[in-house]
């Protein structure tokens, strides 16, 4: 179903918010797909109560999983390589109009960025 979808990200370690995406977007049983604002990076995330997967499919692509118990995988692709992390779910919160989780990237055991990702969404007739 179509959806106007507004995506918040919060980078809590350098206390910066910014909205990435404010349109529409398709939503199916806890699969969300939309695009960028600036940039038309496309945008997946699958919400299942065993994980949370986020991609990003553009110059620089990447594909967050984040597991609701233990830890995950975030791998970034860009012209320059291949780059691996750790993940770690910090919370995650999901219902018919809004998606939140907050989770950590860490570079062997040092994190290296907290992010709270926050999306309304509201369906369209």
């Amino acid at each position: 179903m179509r959806v106007h979808v507004c995506f918040v990200q919060n980078d809590l370690m350098n206390n910066e918010t910014k909205t990435i995406a404010d349109g529409i977007g398709l939503l199916n049983e806890g699969h969300l797909f939309y695009q960028e604002d600036e940039t038309n990076a496309k945008h997946s995330i699958l919400f299942t109560p065993a994980e949370i997967v986020l991609e990003r499919i553009s110059e620089v692509s990447s594909r967050t999983v984040l597991l609701t118990d233990g830890n995950g995988e975030c791998v970034v692709t860009s012209p320059y390589g291949v780059m691996k992390f750790t993940t770690k779910l910090q919370y995650s919160e999901m219902n018919e109009s809004h998606w939140k989780i907050h989770y950590s990237i860490f570079s062997e055991d040092e994190q290296f960025a907290e992010m709270e990702l926050e999306w309304k969404i509201e369906k369209l007739a």
